[in-house]
């Protein structure tokens, strides 16, 4: 990359985060005891939120959104209630997006996230769900009991089939718990690929412009056996990511922001 073109997106960038301290983090601040007063609030405040998000991306970075397949949110919504929300994880920007369509979720996260002011606060009073990743049987347990209580009230789960963040076109390890959380749910899961990794590369400062495509893939329905889950999942975001590398099937069913 020429040094000006990398010099400019470091300006657009340094902008973005400037506008995001000043549009985001500022009024989620100010915000923040009124989190106290009715739960529903806190799940207003982050789809507003993040909807500040995606137009300071477009007009400071250049970053588009575009979303194929989204009407499938809220066909399992209405079929089953609860379902399992299974994104690549590339960036922080697929744990934010589905407030947009969805007005209640759980997104399920490392106990880490609750020492960070104020967003700490707000995971915890949206009930989301906490796992201490250094014990494993211990995480595991508290998936399975907590899934089971996110289907008695009908709250959609989201879960990171990888874990931790991977490099655009890196394939991560797929784990065990969300197959164990289907298991004992008896709900959909709905994997999603995206390429968010391509603009919101991990652990850099600068974003770069272009064109991020969530792509919601066909469920895989409550019934398969759980050693078959995990390659399920696998498969189909991975192939789904390479034709979103390759600009392949992205034509038809998008709605762009």
């Amino acid at each position: 990359m020429a040094f000006w073109a990398k010099t400019l997106y470091a300006i657009r960038s340094a902008f973005f985060y400037l506008m995001i301290l000043f549009l985001i983090l500022i009024p989620a601040t100010l915000l923040w005891p009124f989190i106290y007063v009715s739960r529903k609030i806190p799940f207003l405040i982050f789809s507003h939120l993040t909807k500040c998000l995606i137009w300071i991306m477009k007009v400071v970075i250049g970053v588009n959104v575009k979303f194929k397949n989204i009407h499938l949110l809220q066909e399992l919504k209405t079929k089953y209630g609860c379902f399992i929300i299974a994104p690549k994880h590339q960036s922080e920007l697929e744990t934010l997006i589905f407030s947009m369509f969805l007005t209640s979720f759980r997104i399920v996260y490392k106990k880490e996230m609750n020492k960070i002011p104020v967003i700490g606060h707000y995971m915890r009073r949206m009930n989301f769900i906490t796992i201490d990743r250094s014990d494993g049987k211990s995480a595991i347990q508290c998936l399975i009991q907590q899934g089971q209580d996110s289907v008695i009230n009908n709250t959609p789960v989201l879960i990171f089939p990888e874990g931790t963040r991977t490099l655009f076109g890196q394939r991560g390890h797929y784990h065990i718990g969300i197959a164990l959380m289907y298991e004992s749910m008896g709900v959909p899961i709905l994997p999603v690929a995206h390429n968010a990794g391509e603009c919101f590369v991990r652990n850099s400062f600068i974003k770069y412009p272009g064109t991020i495509t969530f792509w919601l893939l066909p469920p895989i329905l409550p019934g398969h056996p759980v050693r078959d889950v995990i390659a399920m999942i696998e498969t189909c975001i991975e192939s789904a990511c390479d034709d979103l590398v390759e600009n392949k099937n992205l034509s038809n069913n998008q709605i762009i922001c």
